[in-house]
């Protein structure tokens, strides 16, 4: 009987340390007087059991990479509008420069016009994401969740902002994205990947979602597939049109396709594209209006990294901040959060292949069906 109980109390310990790892674990930065925002902050994370989260509050810049020696924080808000500190300014650039630092955390800054100057300094690192004095911190505690959902909340209050910075930067940085692909696509490979599937399920009509310059829908054409590519980047799209006539190029969001219903036979989202849509109810509404614009039968296929066996397995998150004027942020989620997402749009009959580029990088295939 002692056993049993023992048995018990251990899985009970076992279970505790399981649901404090799950969360979202924060350390919050507030050396103003009154410490308001670390307060309201400190209250929403810690006293409310409906938020997953576990917060933690120091006053002292010097505290912060003495911490974060002593534990690992998935986010730090600074939350001081009026001034940043020379010694605050130090400890960053000091954390951001330690790449011993096992779990790198985001910093979100608040940003107003005292302190402009010096969160610009710190600009240069590209996880770090300013917000502004005036936000309303009870909404963002409400929402501060999870990592994807934190996301989610940017894209509700910036996102249109947002979407112009990805069209900028697919538009400006076409070489960095073409060295970025040598790594993290094998278009040979996702080609074979995906006629295999396109043979098994009889398609003739496939949509190219965020098919950019037409790196997988031009070669799929030539092999008698009717194409469609749909991209925002009006750049991306004139360059697939300057190589070829046999695809048809719609200029659109993803999230909202100017598609009738039951048009395709598939649907791709190849290399990064479901993971630049940055937020949980984004990433629902692109899945949505797949399931729409396939025909009963159709089948979607998603190419994403194996955020397990990547650099990425942490939160699955991925900056791109090539200058001082765009920040380009994604989200990888894990094999189960994008099942999820698959069964939540209707999709059934879900399959995973997982492969490596030829460059050694990991990724992991999904396909459905309608």
């Amino acid at each position: 009987m002692f056993k049993f109980f023992e048995k018990k109390l251990d899985n009970q310990t076992e279970q505790k340390e399981q649901k404090e790892s799950d969360k979202l674990n924060i350390l919050i930065f507030d050396d103003s007087e009154n410490q308001d925002y670390s307060q309201i902050l400190d209250l929403h994370f810690n006293e409310d059991d409906n938020f997953p989260t576990k917060a933690s509050v120091i006053n002292e810049s010097s505290q912060i990479a003495q911490t974060l020696e002593k534990e690992n924080f998935d986010v730090i808000f600074v939350a001081t509008p009026n001034h940043l500190d020379k010694n605050l300014t130090a400890e960053i650039t000091k954390i951001r420069n330690n790449r011993e630092i096992e779990k790198q955390p985001m910093f979100f800054i608040m940003k107003s016009r005292k302190n402009e100057k010096e969160v610009d300094n710190l600009k240069k690192f590209d996880d770090i994401i300013e917000i502004p004095p005036f936000i309303d911190i009870d909404k963002l505690a409400s929402r501060f969740k999870s990592v994807p959902e934190l996301l989610g909340y940017i894209e509700d209050q910036y996102g249109d902002k947002w979407q112009k910075n990805k069209i900028s930067f697919y538009g400006e940085y076409k070489d960095r994205i073409d060295s970025r692909a040598e790594i993290t696509a094998d278009t040979e490979k996702e080609l074979k990947i995906l006629e295999n599937i396109f043979q098994e399920n009889n398609v003739k009509k496939i949509l190219d979602a965020g098919g950019g310059n037409g790196r997988i829908a031009i070669p799929l054409s030539e092999k008698g597939y009717e194409m469609t590519n749909a991209d925002s980047s009006h750049e991306m799209l004139e360059e697939m049109k300057n190589k070829t006539n046999q695809v048809e190029a719609i200029e659109t969001d993803l999230r909202k396709l100017p598609v009738k219903e039951e048009k395709f036979d598939a649907i791709t989202y190849n290399w990064h594209v479901f993971c630049d849509v940055l937020g949980t109810k984004g990433k629902k509404q692109v899945l949505s209006e797949a399931f729409r614009v396939l025909k009963e039968g159709g089948v979607i296929v998603l190419d994403l990294p194996d955020r397990e066996k990547s650099e990425y397995k942490k939160d699955g998150i991925y900056i791109h901040c090539p200058d001082e004027k765009l920040v380009f942020v994604g989200y990888i989620p894990t094999e189960d959060e994008m099942k999820k997402y698959l069964e939540d749009a209707g999709f059934k009959d879900i399959k995973t292949n997982k492969w490596e580029t030829r460059n050694g990088f990991p990724k992991i295939s999904f396909r459905a069906k309608k």
